[in-house]
Formats: structure tokens, C-alpha cells, sequence
């Protein structure tokens, strides 16, 4: 998984955004952080019309960031 890398302090944001939050900075570059370390999970049991009975959330860590994701 890629993660955008403020050119200016280093600090790695799951998303694009227009500046850093920690030195405002607005050059990113993406840079592979490879695959996410789970910190916490999640089962939900209780879901939309038109998605699957149950699937598992995880909030973890990928480089520096941090992100909520699914595995398929």
C-alpha cells in the first residue's frame, strides 16, 4: 500500500491532502509503506443492504500513518 510522504518533515498521510498537518508544507511524494500492521480490529456483524453478512475493520499502522481498512 502507498502512503504520501511530506517532502519537507517526512510525516507519511494515508490520503492527499493540499498541505501538511504538522509544517504546512505542499509537496508530497507516494512511497510504497508495504502492507499495513493491524493495531486494533473490529468485527461488524450487523450490515448495509448489499454488503457482505460480516466482515472485519481494522485500524493499523502503515509506515507513519495510520488507517482504517478491510480485508477482502
Amino acid at each position: 500500500m502507498n502512503v504520501f510522504r511530506c517532502t519537507g518533515c517526512g510525516a507519511e498521510l494515508f490520503e492527499r491532502r493540499a498541505s501538511c498537518p504538522s509544517c504546512f508544507g505542499e509537496s508530497f511524494e507516494e512511497v510504497d509503506a508495504g502492507e499495513p500492521e493491524a493495531i486494533v480490529s473490529s468485527r461488524l456483524t450487523v450490515t448495509p443492504e448489499g454488503f457482505a453478512d460480516s466482515y472485519d475493520l481494522f485500524i493499523g499502522k502503515l509506515g507513519k500513518a495510520r488507517a482504517i481498512y478491510r480485508k477482502e
